[in-house]
């Protein structure tokens, strides 16, 4: 450490005789050299803290559905409570989960969430597997 204040003592000190200047230059760069590892440190905290709040949500999402499964041998309360913490973790106003039928070959609505308009519910009971929404 000590070499490299030197060099640049040295550095500066071709440029000026006054050793006020010369110190100032140096707290200069040093203060720069600072700011710039603060401001790289606190750009990578705030990425690794939001990656830690998604993988919260993400685990409390799984608890929930883990949850509800061991709690009722209710299929469609069981698809309910897991609909609704997808749809909590991912902020969403309406989800729909459809079962096929095989049989008939068609998605059969088996859980949903929020409101939606009545003709298009009645449009959305059941779809064609591939069919656009």
């Amino acid at each position: 450490m000590a070499l490299g204040m030197l060099a640049v003592v040295n550095f500066v000190s071709d440029k000026t005789e006054d050793p006020f200047a010369v110190l100032a230059e140096i707290y200069a760069r040093v203060l720069i050299a600072v700011l710039w590892f603060l401001l790289i440190y606190h750009a990578v905290y705030a990425e690794i803290k939001d990656t830690i709040k998604r993988g919260e949500k993400e685990l409390a999402a799984l608890n929930d559905v883990a949850m509800a499964v061991g709690q009722s041998m209710d299929l469609s309360q069981i698809l309910h409570d897991a609909l609704l913490a997808v749809v909590k973790i991912a902020n969403f106003e309406i989800g729909f989960i459809y079962l096929l039928n095989e049989e008939k070959n068609i998605l059969e609505l088996a859980a949903s969430h929020g409101t939606i308009p009545e003709n298009l519910a009645r449009k959305l009971a059941t779809l064609k597997p591939g069919q656009e929404v």
